[in-house]
Order: C-alpha cells, then sequence, then structure tokens
C-alpha cells in the first residue's frame, strides 16, 4: 500500500496559511503524512512533541497549534486521551487507540463536530423536513418555528411570551403556580454551621417559585433559540437554504378621511394584518431608534428590546397616536418579524454536507426516535448546567464561611431545578408523524 496519506488541510477552516505549520509535503490544499510514522503511534502514549513528529507538523503558537494538532489526530485515531505528564506536570501526554481506518484515511473533519448532542438534533430535524419536502412555505414567528420543528412545546412557547411580558397576574401564570406549588413546598439549602455543613429545609414563598418558573422557562427557549438560529445561519452559509423575511403589522382601520378608528358592532378597533414595503419599514425602525435615543436603551437589542417594559409602553403608545408615511397618518397596533424558510439543495449535495459530521449522519439515518433523542439530550444539557452551577456555589460556600448571598444562590438555583425536573415531565411536543 501507499506509504503516504493525503490530508485535506484547506477543509479544517478559513485560514489557508496552515500549510505553513507542516515541515514538507504541502500541494494543492493537501498535506502528505506518512503512514508508517504515524501507524506506530497506535495503542501508545506519546508527548505532544512525538505526535506532532510524526504528523510533519511544527508547534509555533502552543494553544492554536495544539488545538489542530489534536483536530488531525481526532481525524485518524479512535480515541485520544490527554494525560498529565508524570514527570513535568506542565506537560500533556496523549494516549491513543486503534487508527479509525486501516488504510489509515482520515475522517473529514468538520466545524460543528464538537456541538453537543442536542444541537446536532436540531439540525438533523430540521433537514430531514426539509429533505422530505414535508416543509411548507408559510411565513412564521421564531417562536412558531421552533414549535412548528417540535422543538419547543406549546406550553414553553406560550409561558416564554407571558413570562418576557412580565404578566405576573394572568390567569395561566397563576395556574402554573399553584400546579407547581403542589409538588415544592420547602427547599434542602446547606448552611455552613461550625465549619460543618448542614441542610436544613427552607419553605419557598410564590415569588420564589414564580421567578424560578420564569428564569426556567426563559433560559430553556432562548438556549433552544440559539442553537437553531446558527444551524440556519449556517445553512445559509453553505447554500443549502434561502431565508425570505418579512416586517408585518397589525394596522387600525381609519374613516374615508383617515380621522377616525372605525369600530365593529362590539366596540373593537377594526385591524388588517398588513407586510410592511419599504418606506413603512423605516418609519418603525425611525421609530424605535428614537425610543431608544430618548430612554437610553441603546443596550438593548431584538427581542430584549422589544419585551423591555419601558420600550414595549412607549412604542405601543406612539404607534397608536399614528405615523405620517408619504404624507398620509397611519395607526399600528402592534409589529413583527416572520420569515419562510426554502431549500435549495439536491440529494447530492444534502448527502455531501451530512457525510462531513459522522454525528449528524448517525442522527439524520435514524429518525424513528430523533424526536425522543433529542427531548432526552436537551434535558440532560439543563440537568448539567444546574448541577454544574449548583457543584460551583456549594465549593464557594464552602471557603466564604457561610456567605448568605452564596446561600440564596443555592437556594434559587435548586429550586430552578425542582421546576426544571417537573416540567420537563409535562411538556408535550408536536412530533412529525411520517417519521414515526
Amino acid at each position: 500500500m501507499e506509504t503516504e496519506i493525503k490530508y485535506p488541510i484547506k477543509k479544517l477552516g478559513n485560514n489557508n496559511k496552515k500549510e505553513s505549520l507542516f515541515r514538507s509535503n504541502f500541494e494543492n490544499g493537501y498535506h502528505w503524512i506518512d503512514f508508517n510514522k504515524y501507524k506506530k503511534l497506535e495503542y501508545g502514549t506519546h508527548s505532544k512533541n512525538t505526535v506532532a513528529e510524526a504528523l510533519d507538523y511544527k508547534i509555533i503558537n502552543h494553544k492554536r497549534d495544539t488545538d489542530f494538532l489534536l483536530k488531525i489526530v481526532n481525524a485518524l485515531f479512535e480515541y485520544v486521551d490527554e494525560l498529565t505528564d508524570p514527570c513535568d506536570r506542565r506537560k500533556k501526554l496523549y494516549s491513543l487507540g486503534s487508527l479509525i481506518n486501516e488504510n489509515g484515511e482520515p475522517l473529514p473533519i468538520y466545524k460543528n463536530s464538537n456541538a453537543s448532542d442536542f444541537t446536532i438534533q436540531i439540525e438533523a430535524i430540521l433537514l430531514s423536513l426539509l429533505e422530505t419536502s414535508l416543509l411548507d412555505t408559510d411565513d412564521r414567528t421564531h417562536l412558531n418555528w421552533l414549535n412548528f420543528f417540535g422543538l419547543l412545546s406549546y406550553d414553553e412557547k406560550f409561558y416564554y411570551n407571558l413570562f418576557k411580558s412580565d404578566y405576573k397576574e394572568n390567569k395561566h401564570v397563576v395556574e402554573l403556580l399553584e400546579f407547581l406549588k403542589k409538588y415544592i413546598k420547602t427547599i434542602e439549602v446547606p448552611f455552613l454551621i461550625d465549619s460543618e455543613v448542614i441542610f436544613m429545609s427552607e419553605e419557598v414563598t410564590d415569588d420564589e417559585v414564580f421567578y424560578a418558573m420564569k428564569n426556567f422557562i426563559c433560559k430553556t427557549v432562548d438556549t433552544v433559540k440559539n442553537r437553531f438560529n446558527s444551524i440556519i445561519n449556517n445553512l445559509v452559509n453553505e447554500n443549502l437554504i434561502e431565508i425570505d423575511y418579512k416586517m408585518i403589522a397589525i394596522e387600525y382601520v381609519t374613516d374615508e378621511n383617515n380621522q377616525e378608528l372605525l369600530y365593529d358592532k362590539n366596540g373593537k378597533a377594526i385591524t388588517k394584518k398588513v407586510v410592511l414595503m419599504n418606506e413603512e419599514k423605516q418609519a418603525i425602525n425611525d421609530l424605535i431608534i428614537e425610543i431608544k435615543e430618548e430612554y437610553e436603551l441603546d443596550f438593548l437589542h431584538g427581542s430584549e428590546l422589544f419585551y423591555n417594559n419601558i420600550f414595549k409602553i412607549q412604542f405601543k403608545k406612539r404607534l397608536l397616536e399614528g405615523l405620517t408615511i408619504n404624507g398620509v397618518k397611519r395607526y399600528f397596533g402592534s409589529t413583527y418579524r416572520t420569515y419562510s424558510i426554502h431549500k435549495t439543495f439536491t440529494k447530492k449535495e444534502i448527502q455531501k454536507y451530512i457525510s462531513k459530521n459522522i454525528k449528524l449522519k448517525n442522527e439524520y439515518n435514524d429518525k424513528k426516535q430523533l424526536y425522543e433523542r433529542y427531548k432526552n439530550s436537551r434535558q440532560l444539557h439543563f440537568d448539567k448546567s444546574y448541577n454544574n452551577k449548583l457543584d460551583e456555589l456549594n465549593k464557594k460556600l464552602n471557603k466564604s464561611f457561610g456567605d448568605i448571598k452564596i446561600n440564596k444562590q443555592i437556594e434559587y438555583h435548586k429550586l430552578m431545578k425542582e421546576v426544571a425536573d417537573i416540567q420537563f415531565k409535562n411538556y408535550k411536543y408536536k412530533e412529525i408523524e411520517a417519521w414515526q
């Protein structure tokens, strides 16, 4: 067999200077590495320099080049364990498994290969819908897309809007609060007494449960939103989908002279939904800028701005007072953005894209339990997040001689975890029947 293996350097990132990290054998975007040299690394524990030499690689910038070296090693070997050198704790050793392919060929490297499981599952769900033509061409808001794909339950979407608007007295919020209070009455909180950690039961108030519930739902939805956004942007950049954005407004209907609002027989103002054109969008944006400058809200953007109480009150008030657009006074109740998603890939293109990431390929090819895996992975992600935070706070508590602020933070995070455990069990998600 050939003693040299072609390694695709340009697929590892946008930096085309990476070829300078190799001592020799760089040609047409590929680095040729000697199979016989790195074959000897199998099942052994080696220093970084030994591994780098076997791959004809030189370390210039310690962190950057080490990270890049590990990407190459991970593409060649079944596993790579990083160990501390017992002779010099500042140095690392690498314990390697067998070669992934007997002929030494590396796996393709994809920039999202280290993404968490539930992020990969979101992408698999989205691509599966696109590829099987189960996706319609409707315009939806961001939250409605997440609900459409089954990534958020209806309850999560519903309560997210309420909590972001701080509707504490809303009857649905009160009902949810009462439901949670049936299960959560006290929280076991650690106290440091005479250098010993003692757990004591603390009663929780309605306010504490409300804010734990609010922050849990907002954190969950915001995390899923951000992951979904990232995937959408990546698919656009890969030329696999196109996004068509629209700004929608609810406009009040006026009389012929455009002076008075019209009402129906029940006394309710008559409205219509309109897609805003460029001049209308600019008028709305000018109003947004005006309010931000007047109330010094320059630090807020996107949904955080529109959920801000000061901005929300002023925006609604001034929309109702009317905007003059092209010489005509217009009256609006609210505005929001929607978008539609359109696939632009062939079957060969999608298969090529999926084959770059072994995790994505496995999820995509096993659709039967895809939603179940997504829900379980998502819950595990948040469980781990809460547990890590609690561990961190408990360590701080031991070092701070019982700081009451840390004690309250522990109580709050334990409470939020209790809420999460109850809510995850009760959520019902939409699932695509054609896959089941």
